[in-house]
C-alpha cells in the first residue's frame, strides 16, 4: 500500500498492506469510503482474504464491493477486430455478502442473486422488491434489500 503524504511535499511512504485491517479516504465533498480486509473470511480464494473490500452496508450482514481494474488491450489486426488502437484500463467490479457467520458469497447485483445467498424468507423480500420497484442498476438498492432482511 503506498501512501501519498501531502502535508510534507507530496512525499510517499509504503505501508506493508498485511499490517493494514481497515482504511478510510475521504472525498473533497465530504463523502467517506472504508475498505476493510477480511483475512477471517471463510473462503477458499486467498486473493480475497488479501484484498480489500469497499463496504456498502454493514448490519447482521454486509454487502461488500470488490473494486479491480482490468487490462483491455488493442485490437485492430484482424480482418473482424474492433479498431481499437489502444490498450485501456477498465473497472471491474464484484459484490460479496459477508453473513454473520464469515461465509462471504458472490453474488450479483440482482434480487434473485442476493434473495439466494441470504438464504430464507425468500417470498418476503421478492415481494418487498416488487412492492419499491427495485431495479438494481445501482448499488442503492441491494442495500435496501440487504437492510429489510436484516430488520426480518
Amino acid at each position: 500500500m503506498i501512501l501519498l503524504r501531502t502535508g510534507s511535499g507530496n512525499d510517499s511512504i509504503i505501508v506493508d498492506a498485511s499490517q493494514v485491517k481497515r482504511c478510510t479516504l475521504a472525498a473533497t465533498y465530504g463523502q467517506t469510503y472504508r475498505f476493510d480486509r477480511l483475512p477471517t473470511a471463510q473462503t477458499n480464494d486467498q486473493a480475497l482474504k488479501d484484498g480489500y473490500f469497499l463496504v456498502l452496508y454493514e448490519g447482521k450482514n454486509a454487502l461488500l464491493k470488490r473494486i479491480a481494474k482490468t487490462v483491455k488491450s488493442a485490437d485492430y489486426k484482424n480482418p473482424y477486430a474492433s479498431d481499437v488502437r489502444y490498450d485501456a484500463y477498465q473497472n471491474a467490479f464484484s459484490y460479496y455478502l459477508l453473513k454473520p457467520d464469515q461465509t462471504l458469497i458472490k453474488v450479483k447485483l440482482s434480487d434473485k442473486s442476493i434473495i439466494d445467498a441470504l438464504g430464507d424468507r425468500k417470498d418476503e423480500l421478492k415481494a418487498f422488491s416488487k412492492q419499491e420497484n427495485l431495479t438494481f442498476k445501482t448499488d442503492y438498492d441491494a442495500i435496501l434489500l440487504i437492510k429489510k432482511y436484516d430488520s426480518l
